[in-house]
């Protein structure tokens, strides 16, 4: 059995799991590249300067071997993530001809809500779309190998997110689950502990499924996870390396994938809600979870803009109150105030509101949603709005969720798809 682990930002977390999975006898996937010195590591011959490197913590004697891209290794590296292996020559490849694969792969660091993981691991600024990875090489050939992905970061495996990992879970060879957190992955010594229960909980006589490990793994916190129905209860590692191996789940549809979280322990339907939103630049750009990412794309100081909602189907908005909730990032994060960021134009309906996120951990009286009456006739709501000039940290990604007329704004699982089309704020 085979693992690896790409790192963005706290090592403890993979220094903790990758100790403890060889412990039982799984192999670091980046033990196959070529040896290098005077530093002990490991290199991909084909791309030299990414770095692999050992990453300690009390235990010198027991390092853990990790990867630390950058952005130059983008495109290859979301390339690789699909079907991760290495080939001839000491390099990671991609293709079905490889030498070995990973079984198990953890992409570890700061989570945006769109898939993506990010930070300064590598001492320079780096990012990787996780999600869009699977939907770009969603035809390359693969052998599915790869039957798990562990992203240890915020946010990503929220409900209203579902959606983005479908490609990764009903492609061809499919992978089983995807694993990670619904809101704040605390990372560094927690993660560190988390991630080193659920090695043992993998590996215990009571033969957890990799869902129940995770979930017990992690108690409290708000993990998350979506996984076929039929992997979430049948996929143990003493099933994964007999030689019968892991049953191939059903990918005709999405009624064969479930989402869980600490509040849906026993899974619920992972399709997509009726309404979606989505930020429209000055000339007209659309921000997307496929150009989101662009340095050129997101809410600009001074811009107007306007923030455009309807129904997937096409049909009108039922009448009542809509209402959209904003945050930076996640939805329970601390000392955000929308009227810091965006100035919505007054209009007959529209009314700002104060405390309105039902997430939010301390109600301080600060503007947190947009309230909008609808009168059943609606096809499209338009609310336009001035990117403030002071607009707090560079690059925070604005998300919303939206709750349809007639839900209960104080319950966050009536909320509708919509953060995932959030944009970065940029300066």
């Amino acid at each position: 059995m085979r693992f690896a682990w790409l790192e963005y930002e706290d090592s403890r977390d993979g220094v903790a799991f990758c100790r403890r999975m060889t412990g039982f006898g799984w192999r670091n996937l980046f033990l196959d590249l070529a040896p290098t010195t005077p530093k002990p590591a490991r290199t991909d011959l084909g791309h030299p300067d990414l770095k692999i490197r050992w990453a300690f913590d009390d235990k010198p004697n027991e390092p853990a071997l990790f990867a630390t891209p950058d952005d130059s290794h983008k495109e290859f590296i979301e390339s690789w993530i699909p079907n991760p292996g290495v080939g001839d020559g000491f390099r990671l490849t991609s293709s079905s001809n490889a030498i070995d694969q990973a079984d198990l792969l953890v992409v570890s660091g700061h989570g945006t809500g769109r898939g993506d993981v990010h930070d300064v691991a590598c001492g320079l600024d780096a990012h990787v779309s996780v999600a869009k990875a699977f939907e770009e090489h969603a035809t390359a050939p693969c052998t599915g190998r790869l039957k798990y992905l562990l992203v240890a970061a915020c946010n990503n495996l929220r409900h209203n997110y579902a959606s983005r990992w479908m490609a990764a879970l009903l492609k061809k060879q499919p992978v089983h689950g995807v694993l990670g957190y619904s809101l704040a992955y605390a990372g560094d010594a927690d993660g560190a502990s988390v991630l080193f229960r659920f090695a043992l909980l993998l590996h215990s006589t009571k033969n957890h499924s990799v869902l129940q490990a995770w979930r017990i793994a992690n108690g409290p916190r708000p993990w998350g996870a979506i996984v076929h129905a039929s992997s979430a209860k049948e996929d143990t590692v003493a099933r994964w390396r007999s030689d019968a191996g892991l049953q191939k789940p059903d990918t005709s549809g999405t009624a064969s994938v479930l989402h869980f979280d600490h509040e849906h322990p026993d899974g619920r339907s992972t399709e997509r809600p009726a309404l979606t939103a989505n930020y429209r630049m000055p000339d007209g750009t659309i921000i997307d979870e496929f150009n989101g990412s662009l340095a050129s794309v997101g809410l600009f100081p001074g811009d107007r803009g306007a923030l455009i909602i309807k129904r997937r189907d096409g049909v009108p908005i039922q009448a009542g109150t809509l209402r959209v909730v904003f945050a930076f990032y996640r939805f329970n994060r601390r000392g955000f105030d929308l009227s810091k960021i965006l100035t919505f134009d007054a209009a007959p309906g529209v009314q700002a509101v104060r405390d309105g996120n039902p997430e939010k951990p301390v109600k301080d009286g600060t503007v947190d949603a947009v309230d909008v009456t609808l009168n059943g006739s609606t096809k499209e709501v338009v609310l336009k709005y001035t990117v403030n000039k002071t607009v707090g940290p560079s690059s925070d990604m604005l998300v919303m969720e939206l709750f349809a007329p007639g839900s209960d704004f104080s319950a966050p699982s009536q909320a509708a798809d919509a953060s995932i089309n959030g944009a970065f704020v940029k300066r």
